[in-house]
């Protein structure tokens, strides 16, 4: 059974990380508007990851950005979370560059220790020159 428990899984267009440890998070989304797909130039965002009660140690992460409809994995990236401290919560900021190839809903998903740990939807919707026009 685990014990972690995920405070944050977020999406944002910038994460800044002040000298003393504290992170301001700029943008927080859960959709895109693009104007054509397959979406080319969207500026890199990030994904934000907050973590507690995890043991000490070594610990597998593993984020992915899957669309929906096909189970297409957009994006990837696996690293260790090494805890010494197992009070203060785990912290990870990950730049994310992805191409959407169309409308939909797509997941991003957080996996620790092999297991899901939590997941969120991203829709991703056209927007036409006239609704960008109005907004």
């Amino acid at each position: 059974m685990t014990e972690w428990v995920v405070h944050a899984l977020l999406t944002a267009d910038r994460i800044i990380e002040e000298r003393n440890g504290k992170k301001a998070l700029i943008g927080v989304f859960d959709h895109f508007n693009l104007t054509s797909f397959p979406s080319v130039g969207i500026p890199p965002w990030y994904i934000y990851i907050s973590v507690a009660n995890l043991s000490e140690g070594k610990h597998q992460c593993v984020v992915n950005v899957v669309a929906d409809e096909s189970h297409a994995v957009l994006f990837s990236s696996s690293g260790e979370l090494e805890v010494n401290d197992t009070i203060a919560p785990v912290e990870v900021i990950m730049p994310v560059s992805v191409v959407f190839p169309s409308p939909g809903i797509y997941t991003v998903t957080l996996h620790l220790n092999g297991e899901e740990a939590l997941s969120r939807s991203l829709r991703v919707l056209p927007l036409t020159e006239a609704e960008g026009a109005e907004q």
